[in-house]
């Protein structure tokens, strides 16, 4: 009373008094008087007060003390509680694996008694992220009475929101037509195909985010199959980006805070909010900024490499789907991103779901197998831009010099020709410092001359019969011999690594064939590593009372076969202009039972032809033919598990040129 409502001193007594409450687990009171608290601080202290901030802090603990403990049950337990809760008759036993996978939707379709429709919603791309329906967005195979009732039933499976910040430990929410989302629209960030960004200040914990939405509410109510077809494939996508974003935790990839569906639209909650994206920072940019642009190149790459490692493929990468953030990049939007997690590499031969001409690979425009090499080609697109700028040009000039030059094409892919000219000429401006991405002369090249090993598949479907070849080059280490216990020899292990069998996407079938593959070697580098992959998996220990299934563990076995001084790889080769024939150098051997016990032991063949095995007890020399016997090992070493596991062989000269003399001279000081 005789300081007033607004006076700072009453808003710190009231500001302790919910510390009080907070501390009596009164939680319910503290938000209501606090939430109070934080109006008349920012309308008197300002938002950016430190006790308005400390307020604010206080209410997100007091918020989130109110939320209950996080379920840990595992998806199966949890879908199988919810099942028994409903059905009592066994039924739940019909549940296959996609089923097991829209937990929501089977409770719904079976309660209205429409179970037999899982699978045309399953092939529809419906799925829990759907929820909530409403009667225009169910798709049409549901009978409008059904429909009614699949609407009302559906409140028996929706979760509450206070999941909706938590990242990769909350669970996507849902929100019914009537209620409320914890989020203020600010202002609009962007738009494109997909929908809109937003940027949104949470009401719980009063943090400002980038809000992606996609419309979802008339999905099956377009005026053609097409156009069904195409929303449908919207929805689809961005689904994927939720689950890819989801798991992706990294500085220089857009971090993921929530997501959540309601009558109208699919949400993709995210931070940053960016300062903008790398077009308009290119677009912008002058001498003060080149010294942050050329930090940008190392975090791309990291973050590129990161992604692989994940499994991930962007396939969309470009200047507008890269943030910048406080000097930081950030990559972002993975809508087109393909997960390869559980499959069996990261190529993939069907049709192309989206691409942007001027950033994607050749093999990615001319509908070719792709895989993370297509990334790499566009994030290269991006860096050629990025150095243009930094030699002083614009981005419009790159292009304009393209349509000038070579075949006239404007794009990097079709115009070879122009491309070299224009990193000619960007070579000779600006600073010779920005000329590495250009191409210049580095520590990568040599490693790929003198070890890289690179293939070509040729590859014939087993079923058209249709062959083609694979315009996607694999880079290699070298050769990777997997053996058995019946492995006879040496020659029918390598004839196993260059003819194999796999199953994936014929181009002409459409559909998933057995596939004859054929490798080819394109560039045989000046060291060849050839590993002997000797563990094979066994299974151990009791089995699971639930599945019935046992672990697997490494075992590793001895092997009898004699390994060659001289490997002919001439027929090999995809073209043989000259005999590509490799002298064995080094073979190194592990001395243990296991994959993670023992030491090393390496047989060598020096110079003037003396051979020597070294280990940490002794070494000791010995003859030709004991250096090509398996395994190798000094007299002193236990004759127990010891295994040849890599053989190095050096590549003989046919020439005598500058480069094989440099690599002669290499070898002899390495080995």
């Amino acid at each position: 009373r005789t300081l007033g409502r607004d006076h700072k001193d009453t808003l710190g007594s009231r500001y302790w008094l919910v510390v009080t409450l907070h501390a009596q687990q009164k939680y319910g009171e503290a938000e209501q008087l606090l939430r109070q608290v934080v109006q008349q601080q920012e309308k008197v202290l300002g938002g950016y007060h430190k006790d308005t901030f400390a307020s604010k802090e206080l209410l997100q603990q007091v918020v989130l003390a109110k939320v209950p403990p996080a379920l840990t049950n595992s998806l199966a337990e949890v879908v199988s509680s919810r099942l028994s809760d409903f059905f009592t008759d066994g039924s739940q036993s019909q549940v296959n694996a996609q089923w097991s996978k829209v937990p929501r939707t089977y409770i719904i379709l079976r309660i209205i008694g429409c179970l037999d429709l899982l699978n045309t919603f399953i092939d529809l791309g419906v799925s829990d992220y759907w929820f909530p329906f409403t009667k225009r967005s169910l798709p049409p195979c549901l009978r409008p009475d059904k429909c009614s009732q699949f609407v009302a039933a559906q409140n028996l499976v929706m979760t509450k929101s206070m999941d909706l910040e938590k990242g990769e430990e909350g669970q996507h929410c849902y929100f019914r037509q009537d209620e409320p989302l914890p989020l203020e629209m600010k202002g609009v960030l962007g738009s494109g195909g997909f929908g809109q960004v937003d940027r949104v200040l949470s009401t719980i914990s009063f943090r400002e985010y980038a809000l992606k939405r996609v419309s979802r509410s008339a999905v099956f109510s377009g005026r053609t199959n097409e156009d069904i077809r195409r929303r449908a494939e919207c929805i689809k996508q961005f689904i994927a980006e939720i689950g890819a974003l989801k798991r992706l935790k990294h500085h220089h990839v857009v971090e993921f805070v929530g997501s959540y569906t309601d009558a109208k639209y699919m949400g993709l909650i995210m931070s940053p909010i960016a300062d903008m994206d790398l077009y308009a920072y290119l677009a912008g940019a002058d001498t003060a900024r080149y010294r942050e642009l050329r930090t940008f190149f190392g975090c791309l790459a990291q973050a590129l490499a990161f992604l692989h490692e994940q499994s991930i493929r962007h396939k969309d990468i470009k200047p507008s789907n890269i943030l910048v953030h406080g000097g930081n990049v950030l990559f972002t939007d993975f809508g087109l991103a393909f997960d390869f997690t559980n499959k069996d590499g990261s190529t993939t031969v069907s049709m192309v779901n989206g691409m942007t001409p001027k950033y994607c690979a050749p093999e990615v425009a001319d509908y070719e197998p792709r895989n993370t090499s297509s990334d790499i080609w566009s994030l290269g697109v991006v860096f050629l831009e990025m150095t243009a700028v930094l030699k002083g040009r614009t981005v419009e000039h790159m292009y304009d010099f393209l349509k000038e030059h070579g075949s006239g094409q404007a794009y990097v892919r079709t115009n070879r020709t122009g491309t070299n000219a224009l990193i000619a000429e960007l070579k000779e401006t600006g600073s010779p410092t920005d000329n590495a991405p250009l191409g210049a002369p580095n520590w990568t090249e040599e490693y790929k001359t003198l070890y890289q090993l690179r293939l070509s598949d040729k590859r014939q479907c087993l079923t058209c019969p249709h062959a083609y070849r694979s315009t996607v080059l694999n880079d290699s280490p070298g050769l990777l011999l997997s053996l058995t216990r019946t492995t006879p020899t040496f020659d029918d292990a390598l004839n196993d690594f260059f003819q194999s069998q796999v199953n994936m996407q014929c181009p002409k079938c459409l559909v998933n064939t057995d596939q004859a593959v054929e490798s080819q070697i394109v560039a045989a580098p000046q060291v060849l590593k050839v590993t002997m992959a000797m563990f094979i998996q066994e299974l151990y220990g009791p089995e699971d009372k639930e599945t019935g299934a046992q672990s697997l563990k490494n075992i590793k076995f001895r092997h009898s076969l004699q390994h060659l001084d001289l490997l002919d790889l001439t027929n090999r080769q995809m073209h043989n202009p000259l005999p590509l024939h490799y002298r064995l150098s080094s073979v190194i051997s592990h001395y243990g039972t296991g994959v993670d016990n023992g030491h090393n032991v390496a047989s060598v063949r020096g110079q003037g032809g003396k051979f020597q095995a070294i280990s940490n007890r002794v070494t000791q020399d010995f003859t030709l033919a004991q250096f090509l016997a398996s395994p190798q090992r000094p007299s002193e070493v236990w004759a127990g598990k010891l295994e040849v596991y890599v053989l190095m062989y050096l590549r003989e000269s046919v020439g005598g040129t500058r480069a094989e003399r440099e690599v002669a001279g290499l070898a002899s000081k390495i080995f």
